[in-house]
């Protein structure tokens, strides 16, 4: 073959092997897949010293006994055992109690950044309100507050079986605290399932889905005053669904259960209007 055939044949090698060339995925936010394997999805060190985001895997227990699975782009590939190093990130876990105190915030890394999570956002749920896990990020002195929102379609639930309710009809039932609740024409809210890992001088929001998708969320990296909307989560980045800004950002109100109720219902709707599915 001529040299000036090979040359030209080169580019379209290049297109039609595209799936040959991957491209590892980069931003703050990724939408995950459901695993086949038996087991939660949880995060764990990457073996690539130059990853730019932590492992993904699901192990369900012994990997020569059980089927276990790491993400690799986009698809789920068996993990084998002798691969299947070291144990998943710690959550950061944060007191129930609802005072605040600078203890509360974790270092992440070493560059001057700080996480803080607080579960409040559980108890309003099973009071009827609209509500998510809190998350405080602070990069020198300036600190964000996020909620992350847990939220489906009525589609998704009922495919999977799952109890919802009325918040205005059940919201005084015990007997249905822990289920779904209504939110919109068919949407609902739920506890968000999952938890924030540090790794390295990142912090990551892995939520997963009731289909067994995951979300998993670089904290620093999100924009900042829209909010970020992925499959079956929002995350507020405004933080003002607690008054005013000087309120909203008060550390001492961010971790409480106590929420004032006039913009509640407002804020409820431009969240679910800009991350309508």
């Amino acid at each position: 073959m001529r040299l000036w055939m090979v040359v030209a044949a080169f580019p379209l090698i290049l297109l039609g092997g595209c799936d040959l060339f991957t491209k590892p995925e980069a931003g703050p936010t990724y939408a995950l897949p459901a695993p086949a394997a038996k087991g939660e999805v949880q995060l764990y060190p990457a073996a690539d010293p130059k990853a730019t985001r932590p492992s993904v895997q699901v192990r369900a227990g012994d990997c020569d006994k059980e089927t276990c699975e790491i993400l690799e782009g986009k698809k789920w590939h068996p993990l084998q055992r002798a691969d299947a190093m070291g144990l998943p990130y710690l959550s950061v876990i944060m007191p129930t109690g609802s005072v605040y105190s600078p203890d509360l915030w974790r270092p992440v890394g070493t560059g001057g950044r700080y996480v803080l999570v607080s579960p409040a956002g559980f108890d309003g749920i099973q009071r009827g309100l609209f509500d998510g896990l809190r998350i405080g990020v602070q990069a020198a002195s300036l600190a964000t507050y996020f909620t992350a929102y847990s939220v489906e379609n009525a589609a998704t639930l009922k495919a999977l079986g799952l109890c919802t309710r009325d918040m205005a009809v059940d919201s005084g039932d015990p007997l249905k605290a822990n289920c779904a609740q209504k939110v919109g024409s068919d949407r609902y809210v739920l506890p968000v399932n999952g938890e924030v890992a540090i790794a390295g001088d990142k912090a990551w929001l892995l939520q997963r889905r009731p289909d067994r998708s995951a979300n998993l969320v670089d904290l620093f990296a999100l924009p900042r005053g829209a909010p970020v909307c992925l499959p079956g989560l929002i995350i507020d980045t405004e933080g003002t669904w607690m008054g005013t800004p000087d309120q909203a950002l008060s550390p001492d109100l961010f971790v409480s259960r106590a929420r004032p109720s006039p913009e509640y219902e407002a804020h409820k709707v431009k969240l679910l209007k800009a991350c309508a599915v």
